[in-house]
Formats: structure tokens, sequence, C-alpha cells
């Protein structure tokens, strides 16, 4: 008989404080999600890889936007922490995502240059079919280039592929 009181006791006490901790347990869950979110965005972004640090600093905001508005946690101050977490990541994101904008603008930019360094040196070599071919490679790949950037950048990006342009016409009057 002191078996069967002792576990409908157990029983009760389970039912009534069990569904608590799973709840805690729930809400340390997800944080160790948004964690390990937060730890493969950190090496993504440590690798160049924006678009994948975007990625994981996004799911990391989800994540500790999760635990935000959950209640009934272990710890009281983890809802809180959540929610301060979860503005941190999406800023975070945000930047990570600028950072991926200028990478893509660099690259443009720096294939541009590369053709028109290829352009001029074709000209002086009197290979102006060549050069012609450099300098509207250039033209294009510094007009890609402006749509990834703003202000000096953008700026500098669409002087450079006026130039091009301008020394593509040149080379192209001089083949014949």
């Amino acid at each position: 008989m002191r078996k069967g009181i002792v576990v409908i006791v157990i029983s009760v006490v389970l039912a009534l404080f069990g569904a608590g901790w799973a709840f805690a347990d729930a809400c340390y869950d997800v944080w160790d999600k948004a964690e390990k979110a937060e730890a493969l965005g950190k090496k993504a972004e440590g690798a160049g890889k924006y678009g994948d640090a975007v990625r994981h600093f996004s799911d990391a905001a989800r994540y500790y936007g999760q635990v935000g508005k959950m209640q009934g946690c272990e710890c009281p101050k983890i809802a809180k922490s959540g929610r301060h977490n979860a503005a941190l990541y999406a800023e975070r994101a945000e930047r990570a995502k600028g950072k991926q904008e200028y990478a893509k603008f660099e690259d443009r930019f720096n294939k541009g240059r590369a053709y028109y360094e290829k352009g001029h040196a074709y000209a002086k070599k009197g290979r102006y079919a060549e050069a012609v071919k450099a300098f509207s490679l250039a033209e294009q790949s510094y007009k890609n280039a402006s749509g990834f950037a703003e202000g000096k950048n953008k700026k500098a990006a669409r002087e450079n592929a006026a130039k091009s342009a301008k020394y593509a016409a040149l080379a192209k009057s001089r083949m014949r």
C-alpha cells in the first residue's frame, strides 16, 4: 500500500511540476540553437562568406526572438536577454549584408580595372581590336560595380565606365 501511495504522490508531483521543467528545457533548447547559429555566422563572416553569415545571423536573431517571447523559463532573465540578442543579431546580419554588397562591388571593380589595364597594353602594341574588346569589358564591369555601391564608390565606378567607353571608341577609330 505504501508503494502505491508513493507512486501516486510522485506521479502527481511530476504532473504538476514536470511541465514547467520541460518548458524551461525548451527555453534552453532554443537558446542553444541560437548560439549555434551565432557561432556559424561568426565563422562564416571570418572566412569572408558573407551570404552564409547573413543567413546564420538571421537564424540566430529569429531563435533569440523566440526565446524572448517564451514565458515560464527557468531563468527569469533569459527572455530579456533573448530580446536583446535578437536585436543585436538582426543588426549583425544587416552589417554582414553590407559587407557582402561591398565584396561584390570590389570584385567587379577590380575586374574592370584588370580589363582596363589589358586594353591599354593592347593599344600600346597596336592590337586595337583586342583593346576595344578589353575596354568594352572594363566598361561593363564598372557599370556592374556601380550597382553594388553608393556615394564615392558609385561615382568612381561610373567615371571609370565612361573613361573605358571613351578609350574603346578611340581604339576603334584607330583600327581603320
